[in-house]
């Protein structure tokens, strides 16, 4: 831990039983920024801790992410495109996720992770990113108070200050130890009360916001995002594409062709043994299906664990 350092001490200076800590990977907590280097760190503990062992032994329970490795390349590609358009903004980038609720839109914010996916597009590797799932208040965003909202969520939970005035939240922004995502959900049913321009309104809100904090644009460290989970009920819900900012591919389900290229991924075939023919025939199994062909990627995530797991 470095407190009031900016990098580890020079070698020369260290005693020699101390020199080997300078092999060790350092973090700064500075006394100006502290609510947000002590949740950080935190943060990146609580990741590390849950990682475990590193050797994957295959006779082991099924990883939760394993099925989720399957067919989200559409929004991959899409996601890539959307942060290099954002590359000379202010950092301040909306994503929007929709498709039926059984599509699984945390697992695909997941797979991100897990994929290094955000940890390459944000240039923090070494970092990596902190995330803050946040409920919305419906009352400000049915009045239109978008901006409101959302710089009450920023000073309660991310900051954990609540009475810091808005001039303040460009310091905290300015000062970021790395990128910052903002998960918030809404519903098929919020977006009919809200209107069906809220998801847009809430993305160029936050947008905006960033444009209008003083030195974020041009000291922006890593970028800050909000990501947005759209979800609907049925399998008629869905918001016109007008209605939507920046929005990845709707979430679609899992069909034949995505599985086979699935069952192929080296990370995933030495958990198959022998029940390769039994997943590729997923798609034709009315148990599963919503519709012929078709399964939600939840429905072919249960799927999968209960095809590996039987004896």
């Amino acid at each position: 831990m470095l407190v009031n350092a900016d990098a580890l001490p020079a070698a020369s200076v260290l005693p020699s039983d101390l020199q080997p800590f300078l092999q060790n990977k350092a973090y700064s907590l500075d006394p100006d920024r502290w609510e947000i280097d002590y949740r950080n760190l935190e943060s990146l503990l609580r990741e590390w801790l849950s990682k475990g062992p590193s050797v994957v032994d295959p006779r082991s329970s099924v990883p939760e992410n394993l099925p989720f490795l399957c067919d989200r390349r559409d929004q991959e590609e899409a996601f890539v495109e959307l942060m290099r358009s954002s590359e000379s903004s202010t950092g301040f980038i909306a994503c929007v996720v929709h498709g039926h609720k059984w599509e699984s839109h945390d697992e695909l914010l997941q797979r991100f992770r897990e994929e290094g996916v955000l940890d390459d597009l944000f240039h923090s590797v070494e970092e990596g990113a902190a995330f803050y799932p946040v409920r919305l208040s419906r009352t400000r965003l049915k009045a239109g108070r978008f901006s409101d909202e959302l710089k009450s969520v920023l000073k309660a939970e991310v900051v954990r200050r609540r009475g810091i005035p808005d001039s303040e939240l460009a310091s905290v922004f300015t000062s970021l130890a790395r990128p910052l995502v903002i998960i918030v959900q809404l519903t098929w049913s919020d977006c009919r009360e809200l209107g069906v321009s809220a998801v847009k309104n809430l993305a160029e809100a936050w947008v905006a916001l960033g444009a209008s904090l003083p030195g974020a644009a041009e000291r922006l460290p890593f970028p800050a995002m909000l990501w947005i989970n759209v979800t609907y009920d049925g399998p008629d819900d869905e918001l016109p594409a007008e209605a939507l900012h920046s929005p990845l591919p709707k979430l679609c389900s899992v069909e034949e062709g995505h599985i086979r290229e699935w069952v192929g991924l080296d990370r995933v075939r030495p958990y198959l043994s022998g029940k390769k023919r039994e997943l590729l025939d997923l798609p034709s199994d009315p148990r599963y299906c919503h519709s012929p062909g078709k399964l939600h990627m939840e429905r072919f995530a249960d799927a999968v664990r209960e095809i590996i797991a039987a004896s």
